[in-house]
């Protein structure tokens, strides 16, 4: 509060009038020579991420896979170029490299892989461009061995069969047994009988996976004596 001498009365109406008028600048500019404050905001910008960070894939496999995404900052709304290095001989990627990301999407890759790839561990980076922006992440890429292919096991039960020329009814089994999957029939084609020797069912037969088929022997009387070594041979059936 303003107090004014009473001595000096010509002097309290420029008083009023100072303060009255500080009062007023106050309320325009805050007194004190203090100015309206500015906020800039920063320059534009965009992130780049990949998810996983660790894939696993065996070789010879093509199912296996990453996303990259690209977020905007400040505005930022390009599309940025991704270009992936990193990654062993062989493997290719679809979409190929380099491709595009929309800002605030994503986009998924394939990754395809050779059976010949070798095992081990990769750091794979995905590099984003645009203009004279450019960002890096990485992620971690792990090759196990392929599976082994699917495959199956033939066998003659007995192994050894004694049958006299003039026989109808000497028999024995072929079994195809499964591996690694495999779940189809084969074809058995017998080979090495004597001449005039016939199979029933004839040769060649189909053998569902996991099964046996009987196969029954007939020897003409004509047939020599002697040994014979009989080889059945097994193909998967078409």
């Amino acid at each position: 509060m303003f107090v004014a001498d009473q001595n000096k009365p010509q002097s309290v109406g420029a008083a009023r009038f100072l303060i009255v008028l500080c009062v007023g600048l106050l309320a325009l500019t805050g007194c004190g020579n203090q100015g309206p404050s500015t906020q800039t905001g920063g320059s534009q910008d965009f992130s780049i991420a990949v998810s996983p960070i660790t894939v696993t894939a065996a070789a010879g496999s093509s199912t296996s896979g990453f996303t990259v995404s690209a977020t905007g900052q400040n505005g930022f709304s390009g599309s940025p170029m991704v270009t992936l290095s990193g990654l062993p001989t062989g493997i290719t990627t679809s979409p190929g490299s380099p491709f595009s990301v929309a800002t605030g999407g994503s986009q998924a890759v394939t990754l395809s892989l050779p059976a010949s790839v070798a095992n081990g561990s990769y750091t794979v980076t995905a590099s984003a461009n645009s203009g004279s922006l450019t960002h890096s992440t990485a992620l971690t890429l792990k090759i196990n061995a392929a599976p082994p292919a699917p495959d199956f096991g033939i066998a003659l039960s007995p192994n050894a069969i004694t049958a006299a020329p003039g026989t109808p009814s000497t028999t024995f089994a072929t079994s195809i047994t499964a591996q690694n999957g495999f779940s189809g029939s084969t074809a058995v084609a017998l080979s090495g009988l004597p001449a005039g020797a016939t199979t029933s069912p004839a040769s060649p037969f189909n053998v569902a996976a996991g099964s046996s088929q009987t196969v029954t022997l007939s020897l003409p009387t004509t047939v020599a004596a002697g040994s014979y070594t009989i080889t059945a041979t097994g193909h998967p059936a078409l």
